[in-house]
């Protein structure tokens, strides 16, 4: 076993040791006030145990003996009076002890990504590490590192303000979000989707055809439209809801469980713009950077015209077949980007029409770009891509 899948099982073992801890704890609430306020002494464990004793309390009450209830409501009030008043349940909130861990799948950009099962429904399961780790460029995940950009009070009103809106959102271009924890370990519980990227999707449509030579054309432009269009609609969808996604590229669409819907996903960190509120400046850990749009390189908070430069992006890579900027390191883009204003090189493959559309998507100036609406009609032209 290497060093790095040992990691994975180490975090498999802690997760199932956190499970089996908290049924403990639970148990614990239902004794005496003093073992119970020497148990959880801590206020992030009172937190916990509020949060958790209130959700069975209120969405559990028929599995209980009338006795045990009033045991849990005493324990519920002794935390109160310690801890202050306890806090509303989410309409989102899934108990850790409900989840359970499967296969590892990767590390993403707030934490580690694993299928599972909730009851009888297969899940994946995003865990927010109390560390954040680095996205993995290889094979393997790559460990921890220490996260000093943001505070952990930041990372969890965020983690929050996460739940709350994806909870809201429901689209078939978007990954449904089944609920999260924001106590102990936070995650998120979301449907499962195929995470793979949009290159090698296209990639797997085409060379499916019968008589299709994908060494000779590459992949099917009329894939590449249908897969845009789709991730389009999502986006669309995201905006009219104010939330603003801040870190597209092509594999942060997943592939529905039926191998043809696109789905938006990767909300780990996204910016949530609703109301005013949901603002952060993580800044520092910007990553992506050939996608990214020069306002938001520069350390501005993005906007939904940033995301329009992102999908331009994304666009540029489904056409040409890489990423945008390959082969230059990240402090060059940056420097051509915010500096010298320009774009990517034009990729040979790419026709007149298609560059034409990434340059109105992606100008410099933010309010110089086209609109999202009409890049969606755009791509729901087929006589545009001909």
């Amino acid at each position: 076993m290497t060093p790095d899948t040992q990691d994975i099982h180490d975090w498999q073992i802690k997760w199932n040791k956190l499970r089996r801890e908290q049924l403990r704890a639970f148990q614990a609430c239902l004794k005496s006030t003093e073992e119970l306020l020497q148990q959880l002494s801590d206020p992030k464990d009172r937190l916990e145990a509020q949060m958790l004793l209130q959700f069975e309390l209120h969405k559990r009450r028929s599995s209980y003996p009338n006795s045990v209830l009033d045991a849990m409501t005493q324990a519920l009030k002794v935390l109160g009076t310690v801890g202050g008043g306890a806090e509303r349940v989410p309409s989102w909130f899934i108990p850790p002890y409900e989840v359970v861990l499967g296969k590892f799948i990767a590390q993403g950009g707030f934490g580690a990504v694993y299928y599972g099962k909730w009851f009888d429904t297969d899940v994946v399961v995003k865990i927010l590490k109390p560390q954040t780790p680095v996205k993995s460029t290889g094979k393997n995940p790559s460990p921890p590192t220490s996260n000093s950009g943001t505070s952990e009070e930041d990372t969890m009103a965020l983690f929050r303000r996460e739940a709350d809106h994806w909870f809201m959102l429901n689209h078939q271009n978007v990954v449904h979000l089944y609920g999260a924890c924001h106590v102990g370990t936070p995650f998120f519980v979301c449907e499962p989707a195929k995470s793979i990227s949009l290159n090698s999707h296209v990639e797997s449509l085409a060379r499916a055809r019968p008589g299709y030579n994908f060494e000779e054309r590459g992949a099917d432009p009329s894939d590449i439209m249908r897969c845009l269009l789709l991730a389009g609609i999502g986006l669309k969808y995201l905006h009219e809801r104010g939330i603003v996604h801040c870190d597209l590229k092509g594999n942060n669409f997943m592939v529905g469980t039926d191998g043809k819907t696109i789905k938006l996903g990767d909300f780990g960190m996204s910016v949530l713009k609703r109301s005013g509120k949901g603002r952060h400046t993580a800044h520092a850990n910007v990553g992506a950077v050939p996608w990214k749009a020069p306002e938001y390189l520069k350390g501005e908070d993005p906007t939904v015209m940033s995301d329009v430069y992102g999908f331009g992006m994304c666009i540029l890579e489904l056409f040409s077949g890489k990423f945008p900027w390959a082969g230059t390191l990240e402090v060059a883009v940056k420097f051509h980007v915010t500096k010298r204003k320009i774009l990517p090189p034009r990729p040979k493959k790419l026709t007149n029409f298609q560059w034409s559309l990434i340059e109105h998507m992606c100008c410099y100036e933010a309010n110089k770009r086209i609109s999202l609406d009409a890049v969606v009609d755009m791509l729901h032209t087929f006589r545009f891509w001909k």
